[in-house]
């Protein structure tokens, strides 16, 4: 199945690995890198797959309080996605929240009240096609 794919990531080297080898594999894949975008793509547009890096600038839809200095943005995008009704159709994606290696307990907390696979940085081929074979 191919899959219409948001990736909502600011590495770039995360980036261009795994969207080059989405891509590759056939699947319609968008990249947003700031929050604001990425919100606005995720009310108006339908995809089957989002990846979310946890740690996004918040840029002017978050404080740095709400994301604990910017270290949870992704997890706020989450909240907001998963509460607020205009995001409705989001919430039957394939969601994916990506971070580093470290365990990080709010991140786990979340991703497992939502059941969302977290995939850990460096993102390696081999989790990218685990994840989209699910």
């Amino acid at each position: 199945m191919k899959h219409r794919i948001l990736f909502v990531e600011d590495d770039y080297i995360t980036i261009d690995c795994a969207v080059t080898h989405l891509e590759i594999s056939g699947h319609e894949v968008h990249v947003c890198e700031e929050i604001a975008i990425a919100l606005s793509r995720l009310r108006y547009e339908n995809f089957t797959m989002i990846f979310l890096d946890v740690m996004l600038p918040p840029g002017d839809q978050f404080s740095l309080t709400e994301t604990v200095n910017g270290r949870y943005t992704g997890l706020r995008v989450l909240e907001k996605v998963f509460t607020d009704e205009h995001y409705k159709q989001a919430r039957s994606a394939s969601w994916f929240l990506i971070t580093n290696w470290r365990d990080e307990p709010e991140v786990d907390a979340v991703a497992i009240s939502h059941n969302i696979p977290i995939l850990r940085k460096p993102l390696t081929i081999e989790q990218i096609n685990e994840a989209i074979s699910k």
